[in-house]
């Protein structure tokens, strides 16, 4: 093989390498990315006017009441609200890969244990 041929080869393998390296580094920017429509709990500015709070609508007593944020409460997102839409089945899955993670640890109780039954059988119907 002449050598002009061996470095053109070497050329391409070393730009197939880098494309690589920069498609993974963009997946990881993008699944490590908050969603657009969460925001920070607490580092907003609001005005120091003092207004009364705007009263919680009522709920008819047949309908339930419905989730509608999640708030991170621990690891490096703290204090983030992430609106929720439909999606009980994501929430849920992430729960019980938890209890799972708990159960294989030694760590899992009743109370966690239940909860997640409870959530696996009253959504059984709904999906």
């Amino acid at each position: 093989m002449s050598e002009l041929a061996l470095t053109l080869v070497r050329l391409g393998f070393l730009i197939l390498l880098w494309s690589f390296v920069l498609m993974t580094v963009l997946v990881l920017r993008r699944d490590l990315r908050q969603p657009a429509d969460a925001r920070p709990l607490g580092r907003e500015r609001r005005p120091a006017k003092a207004t009364k709070p705007p009263r919680p609508p009522k709920v008819a007593k047949q309908h339930k009441v419905k989730g509608s944020k999640l708030v991170v409460i621990e690891g490096p997102l703290i204090g983030t609200i992430v609106p929720l839409g439909n999606v009980q089945i994501t929430v849920g899955r992430a729960f019980i890969d938890h209890c799972v993670n708990l159960l294989v640890a030694g760590k899992l109780d009743t109370a966690t244990a239940s909860m997640a039954k409870l959530w696996g059988a009253e959504t059984q119907g709904k999906v």
